[in-house]
């Protein structure tokens, strides 16, 4: 099954790719992989809240450019009238 998801310019066969798939897979190899893929989900979680947060922030940040940057017009404005 993931011998299919090769990519096209792949050289090797699904066959090929297949058999090499086939091995002695050892229950501590399992394990270590297992809590491998484990970590790197729930670091990519983390990450997508870190992202959130700094979106959110950013939105903050803008919205007080923005208004700071009105003042700053208005002001001009006074001043040259």
């Amino acid at each position: 099954m993931l011998a299919n998801y090769r990519d096209k310019r792949c050289k090797n066969s699904v066959d090929t790719i297949a058999k090499s798939l086939d091995g002695n897979y050892k229950e501590e190899h399992l394990f270590a992989l297992k809590q491998a893929v484990e970590l790197y989900d729930m670091f990519d979680e983390k990450i997508k809240d870190c992202d959130q947060v700094i979106e959110e922030c950013l939105k903050g940040l803008n919205k007080q450019a923005d208004a700071l940057e009105f003042k700053k017009n208005k002001s001009k404005k006074r001043r040259a009238t």
